[in-house]
C-alpha cells in the first residue's frame, strides 16, 4: 500500500500533463470536423469569372486576313489530315451544296472530283496575341482544296471556310473551261459578286461598299473591290479567262509590306 501511494501521485501528474498537451488538439479537431462537415455557400459574382466573347463574322474575317500583316502579327496553327474520310466528305458536301445552291459554281463542276484522290482538307487555328480578353478561344477555319489536272482540261477549287458559320470567306476557282459556264464580262462579274455577298449575308451599305482601286490601271482588268465597313480589309473579286477569285485583302495604307520583299 505504501508502494502504491508512493507511485500514484507521480503517475497522476504525468497523466494530467499529457492530457493538457493533447486536449487542445482534440478540441480543435472536433471543432474543425463540425465546421467543415457543413455546407457553406457564398455568392459567386459573375464579373469575377473570365468571360469569353465570341468574335463576329467580320472580326474573324479581319483575323483571317491579319495573319499576313507585319504590323499586327497573328498566331496560327495549320493542322493537316485532322479528320477521317467521313468527316471530310460531310464538310466537303456542305461546301459544295452552298456554292452550287448560291449559283457560284455549277453542280457538274464537281463530277470529276474524288474524295480520296482530289480533295485535301486542313484546319487553321488563329489567335490574336494583342487581344485584351482574359479567355481567348482560337478562331477555327477549314481549308478545302480540290484539284483535277488532265490534258487539256484542268480545274481546281480552294475554299477557306469559317467554322463558326460554315461560310466560305474566300473562294479561288480555276477552270480551263470556265467560259462555258461564266461569260467574260463586267456585268457577269458584278452579278457573281452580288450572289457571293448574298450567300455570305453581307449587305451593301451595312457590311460592304464598293471602293475604287488605288491603281488606275487595274480598271483595265475585270476586278471589283468592296471595303468591309469598319475594318482595314476589303474584298477583291477578280476574273480572268480561266479563274474567278473572291479574296480578302489588307488595305495598303494600313499595312507595311516592305519586309516581304527585303532580300
Amino acid at each position: 500500500m505504501k508502494l502504491l501511494k508512493k507511485w500514484l501521485f507521480p503517475v497522476l501528474t504525468c497523466l494530467i500533463v499529457a492530457g493538457a498537451a493533447v486536449l487542445p488538439a482534440r478540441v480543435s479537431q472536433a471543432r474543425d470536423a463540425q465546421q467543415f462537415g457543413q455546407i457553406h455557400t457564398e455568392e459567386l459574382k459573375a464579373d469575377a469569372l473570365p468571360v469569353y466573347e465570341p468574335l463576329s463574322l467580320t472580326d474573324r474575317m479581319v483575323l483571317f486576313t491579319d495573319r499576313y500583316s507585319v504590323q499586327h502579327p497573328i498566331l496560327s496553327s495549320n493542322v493537316g489530315a485532322y479528320a477521317d474520310d467521313l468527316t471530310k466528305l460531310q464538310q466537303a458536301q456542305a461546301v459544295q451544296e452552298l456554292l452550287t445552291g448560291s449559283g457560284i459554281i455549277p453542280e457538274w463542276f464537281f463530277e470529276d472530283f474524288d474524295l480520296h484522290e482530289h480533295l485535301a482538307v486542313s484546319r487553321l487555328l488563329l489567335w490574336d496575341p494583342a487581344a485584351g480578353a482574359v479567355v481567348q478561344e482560337p478562331s477555327v477555319f477549314y481549308l478545302f482544296h480540290w484539284t483535277y489536272y488532265t490534258t487539256p482540261h484542268s480545274k481546281s477549287l480552294s475554299v477557306s471556310m469559317d467554322a463558326e458559320t460554315g461560310l466560305p470567306i474566300e473562294v479561288d476557282i480555276f477552270d480551263t473551261n470556265m467560259s462555258q459556264w461564266l461569260p467574260y464580262g463586267w456585268d457577269e462579274l458584278q452579278d457573281m459578286a452580288d450572289r457571293y455577298f448574298d450567300m455570305m449575308g453581307l449587305v451593301h451599305g451595312r457590311d460592304i461598299e464598293p471602293m475604287e482601286p488605288e491603281d488606275p490601271d487595274s480598271k483595265r482588268y475585270l476586278n471589283l473591290y468592296y471595303s468591309v465597313i469598319g475594318t482595314d480589309v476589303h474584298y477583291s473579286v477578280s476574273r480572268n479567262p480561266t479563274a474567278l477569285n473572291f479574296f480578302l485583302e489588307l488595305d495598303q495604307e494600313g499595312t507595311d509590306f516592305s519586309s516581304f520583299y527585303d532580300g
